[in-house]
């Protein structure tokens, strides 16, 4: 409404600028000066009202009459248009659903019934049992074997001056411990099975090193023939024949 009212005032008032700038033409042109504007008239006005362009056009005819032909052209400045303001839109409500209650029934209540209070029981003592005690298994002692006492005693002796066993070669029963002494001064000696160096037909028999009047004795339990020599000097030895009977 309040735009309405301000369009007519704007144009009211450039109708009567115009009427009064036609009319001061008019006047000036009868008098022979042309010098008003109605443009000035409207600069005259307060500066709150919108500008308005405004041209005069005046032409005379060469006839003596004159005549003046006042044109006014007005171009009025569009007005911003206005948004319209969005209407806010009411927000739904939420009804909430009511939660059924589950109805009672108004019968009559069963009085409750009395619980009977459970007796306590003795428990029963248990009877300490005593557990008979294992009796330990003696562990049998092995009995160790005996040794078997040689049956027979024999003499090899490594001669002082010869360098050589003497008996050299000798016959025993089963069971014979023959003793190897060395006789000599100052040479050393070792008494071992044959063959040389390895000594593996007897590898038990061997007396290892023997200094001058050492001895070493060896009990033959088995039959056979005992080959030996000294294993400090190879080409020196004899034999020792082991036998059940003679």
């Amino acid at each position: 409404m309040q735009k309405g009212f301000l369009a007519i005032w704007i144009i009211a008032v450039i109708v009567l600028a115009a009427v009064g700038g036609g009319v001061a033409l008019l006047v000036s042109m009868r008098s022979g000066s042309v010098q008003v504007s109605p443009i000035d008239s409207v600069r005259n006005t307060p500066s709150a009202l919108p500008s308005v362009s405004v041209d005069a056009v005046v032409s005379e005819s060469p006839s003596p009459s004159f005549s003046a032909t006042l044109t006014l052209m007005l171009t009025p400045v569009p007005m911003p248009a206005t948004q319209p303001s969005p209407t806010p839109q009411a927000m739904p409500k939420v009804t909430p659903t009511p939660t059924p209650t589950p109805s009672t029934s108004s019968g009559p209540t069963a009085p409750p019934s009395a619980t009977p209070t459970p007796t306590a029981q003795p428990t029963p003592t248990p009877e300490a049992t005593s557990a008979p005690t294992p009796t330990p298994t003696p562990i049998p002692t092995p009995t160790p074997t005996p040794t078997p006492s040689p049956s027979a005693e024999s003499l090899v002796l490594y001669k002082k001056y010869d360098h050589v066993f003497s008996p050299k070669d000798i016959t025993v029963l089963v069971g014979t411990a023959v003793t190897f002494r060395n006789d000599s001064l100052i040479q050393n000696i070792q008494v071992a099975s044959d063959p040389h160096p390895a000594h593996t037909d007897h590898p038990e028999f061997d007396s290892g090193f023997l200094a001058p009047g050492e001895s070493y004795t060896f009990v033959f339990w088995n039959v056979g023939e005992y080959a030996y020599h000294n294993h400090l000097l190879p080409g020196v030895g004899g034999a020792i024949h082991v036998r059940t009977q003679f």
